[in-house]
């Protein structure tokens, strides 16, 4: 009962460390930037460790600035001076150095921060941060929740990943491999005509030499495989190249006659 009291007071009020206005940065901002960033720290969706969620419209309806003036104060110091990240996707806002200004690391706080961990959408958020801390009491608690509930599952993804990439490259090797398996089986060789053999089959379908050499030089090329599996029989292809080449004759010129056979 006494965690939970410690829990509702931390999240009804935000001390402003005395340190902050002693900060270079601050000394040398606008005053509007000053108010803004103050505000980032205090206003009243503001967590213990810097992370939580706020639309840019809330911002605009808490601080009386437009959406421009808005985004311009986020650049200066995401951009400009690294003291914060917003995701625009989670709508999440990153206090950088937040954790910088808790003084106390009991238990009430660490159980504060350990359910607020739980709540932020984007974690990379919170590694970003914890690259920001300076105290070390403060580090050790984000160092502890790093280790036993982001670490893990980190791990866990990245090797989801590499056994994906190693489907992938299996996967890629057997694309290399079958051409060769293909051309080296043994036991299912084509049966490959001569040029003779082709002409004479061309020639009593009614086809040209132009014709017969286009065909040899096309599955000679592929060494007489379609598709994976060895040609046994070249003249029911023969016979469709023929059609084929006299439909794109045509095609191409109604009027023009046709080739002269083979004699």
């Amino acid at each position: 009962m006494t965690t939970q009291k410690n829990l509702l007071k931390m999240a009804k009020f935000r001390k402003v460390h005395t340190a902050f206005w002693d900060d270079p940065l601050i000394e040398k901002l606008n005053p509007d930037a000053r108010y803004f960033y103050l505000f980032l720290m205090t206003n009243p969706l503001c967590t213990e460790c810097g992370i939580y969620q706020i639309t840019i419209r809330k911002m605009c309806n808490y601080t009386g600035y437009n959406e421009d003036s808005i985004k311009a104060l986020i650049k200066i110091f995401e951009v400009d001076n690294s003291r914060l990240i917003y995701d625009l996707k989670t709508e999440e806002m990153c206090l950088l150095k937040k954790p910088n200004y808790i003084d106390n690391t009991g238990t009430p706080v660490v159980d504060c921060l350990k359910t607020e961990f739980k709540n932020v959408k984007n974690k990379v958020l919170i590694i970003k941060q914890l690259q920001h801390i300076e105290k070390d009491a403060v580090k050790k608690i984000y160092d502890t929740w790093y280790g036993t509930s982001y670490a893990p599952f980190n791990k866990l993804g990245q090797e989801e990943e590499k056994e994906e990439e190693k489907e992938e490259e299996k996967e890629e090797e057997e694309k290399k491999a079958l051409p060769m398996i293909l051309n080296s089986n043994l036991n299912r060789q084509p049966n490959i005509p001569t040029r003779e053999q082709v002409w004479e089959v061309f020639s009593r379908a009614g086809g040209t030499k132009v014709m017969a050499k286009s065909f040899w030089d096309k599955w000679e090329a592929v060494g007489w495989f379609l598709n994976g599996s060895p040609i046994t029989n070249f003249s029911s292809l023969a016979n469709k190249f023929i059609d084929s080449w006299k439909r794109n004759e045509e095609k191409d010129n109604p009027s023009k006659l046709q080739s002269p056979k083979l004699k």
